[in-house]
């Protein structure tokens, strides 16, 4: 199949969405992928039909649409959304009292981003960049994009290197590493955007 970007749509998910996405994310799961297939990125967790859902009402779960083909997703939630997982919590844990850039991670309006994951048939078209570019029309307060990647996903890293993120700190958990990638966003005023689920006086 030959994939253009300009065939592509980046909407809100909506329920109709939240079975291929959930079939994509179990296809990419690193405990279903063998290791030669992890070469090629995987997940390390994934947000079942109810987070999926939860999470739309949060900040936003934003699509890539090939017409009615969910081409890739990325889940947008923030610090406040109540975390299912358990390393995303973790990480919260360890950021919460650390600087960002040139400010403490309190000071900052934080969209914590993922998972994200593109059907391996779309991959190489710079869809996932375009994943990263749309985030302010979904999350227009936010100034800071935060995202998890494990060490060993060597190609989820340069990925989110791609779309501009940088690798600010590493942690373990459960006997694996992970590292903290990180991004200023890119005010684009003239966009319009749904209201707001970030708390009014955060």
């Amino acid at each position: 199949m030959t994939s253009t970007l300009a065939n592509i749509v980046v909407r809100k998910a909506d329920a109709s969405d939240f079975d291929q996405i959930v079939d994509l994310q179990l296809r990419n799961l690193v405990t279903n992928l063998s290791e030669d297939q992890r070469k090629d990125g995987f997940l390390s967790g994934y947000f079942d039909a109810a987070m999926l859902a939860a999470a739309n009402e949060n900040l936003g779960v934003v699509v890539c649409a090939d017409s009615d083909r969910v081409a890739g997703f990325i889940c947008l939630t923030t610090p406040e959304f109540p975390l299912q997982n358990a390393v995303a919590a973790a990480m919260l844990e360890k950021i919460k009292n650390d600087n960002f850039f040139d400010k403490h991670f309190s000071e900052w309006v934080v969209c914590l981003c993922g998972p994200v994951c593109l059907d391996g048939e779309y991959r190489g078209i710079g869809l996932f960049e375009r994943l990263y570019e749309e985030i302010p029309r979904f999350s227009h307060q936010c100034d800071l994009l935060v995202t998890l990647v494990a060490v060993a996903n060597g190609r989820s890293i340069a990925a989110h290197r791609k779309a501009g993120m940088n690798e600010v700190m590493e942690f373990e958990w459960n006997e694996r590493q992970f590292v903290v990638m990180a991004q200023k966003v890119q005010k684009r005023s003239h966009l319009q955007s749904p209201p707001s689920a970030y708390p009014k006086n955060g």
